[in-house]
């Protein structure tokens, strides 16, 4: 018997979730593919930061797939928000089976891409000062 937790995803289905969502047909800009992008780097960063004993490699595999999808096919916009929505059904679902330690960071990376996904905005910036800081590094070290 399959996990009721666990379907299909086809593209139609994706489509009429992300429709439904509150704000789902808002458009991404450039600065929230760039911010949606270094929020995937900040999980892989924090996931390959865990001890190997603990570390999460379903959710690793998860997140580095999408990563590398995004980037071979060069998503943006529509596509993009639908393909980190499939990666956050999918982290869902992995965090609902399996008993998983994430850092702080990981968590409100988790979130974050989470509010992009259903396309909401932000919410107060003073709530995830240490995972901007990353971002901010991250961010001036490709600039260099």
């Amino acid at each position: 018997m399959r996990c009721p937790f666990f379907k299909k995803m086809t593209i139609k289905n994706d489509t009429d979730q992300v429709n439904q969502m509150k704000g789902g047909d808002r458009r991404m800009d450039y600065e929230e593919e760039l911010e949606t992008k270094g929020y995937i780097d900040c999980l892989l960063h924090e996931l390959h930061e865990q001890p190997q004993l603990i570390r999460q490699t379903n959710i690793e595999e998860v997140v580095e797939r999408t990563k590398e999808e995004i980037i071979r096919d060069g998503f943006h916009g529509y596509e993009l928000r639908r393909h980190v929505f499939r990666m956050i059904l999918r982290i869902d679902f992995i965090l609902t089976t399996e008993s998983v330690r994430l850092s702080q960071e990981g968590r409100d990376a988790i979130d974050e891409l989470r509010r992009i996904a259903n396309g909401q905005k932000k919410e107060d910036p003073r709530r995830f000062l240490r995972i901007r800081h990353f971002l901010a590094q991250r961010f001036q070290h490709h600039m260099q």
